[in-house]
């Protein structure tokens, strides 16, 4: 991907150090909330996981910035000078639509978060938070970057005449100069604490990562300002930091016991699994290979779950149609009219035979929300 130039400046020209990290985010809220199954999944689809990054930055363009810090792999932290600025040259290595394995998906929305803090001072014990800021950004391929521009332009000339036509014959609407000065860079966004509290949770790679299993890989490190300061103030408050907690399982304990007669000291039970009731072999239009679905319970809802498990579905299954070929018509060149919608309840679920072969489709709505149809 190519490399986008962030200028950075202080209002009030402080002629100190400032820390800065800039991390990519997932914007919508809801999508937050599954930031590390969207970036296991990412990770997943990389080459070589342990030097994969999401975000990188081109130090030798970069000017004014120093003691660059890439621990994470979704996040670069550095040191610049307030009074004299600096220039960051980013680069993004994913796009929204990396994070679901379903063709055509929509994307999910992403923002890139800044977050500023002062060196402390004697009497503080740790830096305090300056200023969070955000801003959308728009990562697609290029025809798909193309489509997406023409569509948004689309959509803005529409506002345009809607404007147009709230005024009378002969004049000019006061927005309308403003909407059509076209701005060739974006500006970062305050971050309200009362409106979207800019917490920074990371999903980040332990440095022995080949001697780690894979659940003990990630972990999740939390930074909450007590307060958010707009570029024109004087911090005054500290922030606070919880510590990081390894999002995996805890080691099991072994409890040493005497020896009963009759009993192997050394034997060591197999886990007990789930008995799984119903099992599927389901592909999507543009996979050569079947996955295997397994169901724990005869339902609509237990099947909406395990296929928006596997097959990361970055929105939530409204329903579930069943395409039934109608064999009692002659052929026709519209598939629609030789094809019986059918909607799923629990009753067809618990007709259906063990390792049944099927092929899916996703069908997105403008109201976020999707459709899960089966074919078999």
């Amino acid at each position: 991907g190519q490399y986008y130039c962030i200028s950075l400046s202080d209002n009030d020209a402080y002629g100190g150090i400032h820390t800065s990290t800039l991390a990519i985010m997932f914007h919508d809220d809801s999508h937050r909330r599954l930031a590390l199954n969207y970036w296991r999944f990412w990770l997943g689809q990389q080459r070589e996981p342990e030097n994969a990054r999401a975000l990188e930055v081109n130090s030798g363009r970069c000017s004014g910035i120093q003691n660059i810090q890439s621990d994470y792999f979704d996040r670069v932290t550095f040191d610049w000078h307030g009074k004299r600025g600096a220039k960051i040259y980013v680069r993004f290595n994913c796009l929204s639509t990396d994070f679901s394995r379903i063709k055509g998906v929509k994307g999910i929305p992403l923002r890139l978060h800044m977050e500023t803090q002062g060196i402390p001072s004697p009497h503080e014990q740790q830096q305090s938070l300056m200023e969070a800021t955000y801003c959308r950004i728009k990562l697609f391929r290029d025809k798909g970057a193309e489509r997406k521009n023409k569509d948004d332009q689309r959509h803005i000339e529409k506002q345009l005449e809607k404007l147009q036509g709230m005024c009378n014959p002969g004049e000019a609407h006061p927005l309308l100069n403003a909407l059509r000065r076209e701005i060739k860079y974006t500006a970062f966004s305050d971050i309200a604490e009362e409106l979207s509290p800019p917490v920074m949770s990371s999903v980040a790679l332990e440095q022995n990562y080949s001697n780690t299993t894979t659940a003990e890989r990630f972990k999740s490190s939390t930074c909450k300002p007590s307060f958010v300061f707009s570029p024109t103030t004087t911090p005054t408050s500290s922030s606070s930091s919880s510590p990081s907690s390894a999002l995996s399982t805890p080691p099991s304990s072994t409890n040493v016991s005497p020896a009963v007669d009759g009993v192997d000291p050394n034997y060591v039970p197999t886990r007990r699994r789930r008995h799984a009731v119903l099992s599927l072999f389901v592909r999507c239009p543009n996979d050569e290979y079947y996955r295997a679905i397994y169901l724990d319970e005869l339902t609509v809802q237990n099947l909406i779950d395990k296929f928006s498990t596997k097959l990361n579905v970055p929105v939530p299954i409204k329903s579930v149609i069943r395409h039934v070929p109608r064999h009692d018509m002659v052929e026709s060149s519209n598939n629609d009219h030789n094809i019986i919608a059918v909607r799923v309840d629990d009753a067809m679920i618990r007709d259906i035979p063990e390792q049944q072969d099927m092929e899916i489709e996703i069908k997105f709505t403008d109201d976020g929300v999707a459709t899960l149809i089966l074919c078999y």
